[in-house]
């Protein structure tokens, strides 16, 4: 009995024996996981803690910043404009008139667009005064007829002339312009004398803008 209990001891030690055995190999076969640690801040020469560079963030190289997308307008050349470059200027209507040019000649007002407005028109001419200007519209065909007029450099009785002008000559749209005139006005506004009204100096588009309106409000005001 005595040798049946130290067999089934020395049965029972082997077997836990082999068990820590098989145990401690698993241990030693296992992956050594190293420590997770933080890396340790050196002391740099000012006496603050230097930061490793493996946890700085990665720095851009320096470029440079593109400049701002601005609409830069160019200077402005009275001669080189060319209206026909605007959609709001129906050249169409020009290509058919014959213009006439009433005084303004002493400051170039309005011989300034003379260059760019012989090539859009049938024909182009000039008069010192209205009654010069009714001899030459005359003799055109109905609805072909423009004058442009200073009045700054007529008479002092422009106003009454226009009225009679525009009896005689209802057909014929009439610009009027003057440096008095505190904007452009490319309405029927003054109708009695003009069919549209320039401010003086003025530029191109200004300057083709006014012929066209002053076209359209003529067919206008002789429609109803």
């Amino acid at each position: 009995m005595a040798m049946q209990d130290n067999l089934d001891t020395e049965t029972v030690q082997g077997t836990a024996a082999d068990w820590f055995r098989r145990i401690a190999a698993g241990f030693r076969a296992a992956p050594i996981r190293a420590p997770h640690v933080v890396p340790r801040l050196r002391a740099s020469s000012a006496g603050t803690a230097a930061i490793p560079r493996a946890i700085l963030p990665r720095q851009l190289p320096d470029q440079a910043m593109p400049e701002p997308l601005l609409r830069r307008a160019a200077p402005f050349d009275l001669h080189g404009a060319q209206a026909a470059d605007f959609d709001l200027i129906e050249t169409s209507l020009l290509a058919e008139r014959h213009v006439v040019l009433v005084g303004g000649f002493a400051d170039q007002s309005l011989l300034d667009h003379s260059i760019w407005l012989q090539e859009q028109v049938a024909d182009l001419q000039s008069a010192a005064d209205l009654d010069t200007a009714a001899a030459m519209v005359a003799p055109l065909a109905e609805d072909t007829g423009l004058l442009v007029v200073d009045i700054d450099a007529l008479r002092a009785d422009t106003v009454t002339m226009l009225q009679g002008f525009r009896d005689r000559y209802p057909d014929v749209a009439v610009v009027i312009g003057s440096r008095r005139f505190a904007r452009n006005d490319f309405s029927c506004e003054r109708a009695l004398i003009a069919d549209a009204s320039l401010r003086l100096p003025a530029r191109r588009i200004a300057f083709a803008l006014a012929m066209s309106s002053a076209i359209h409000n003529n067919r206008m005001i002789r429609s109803r």
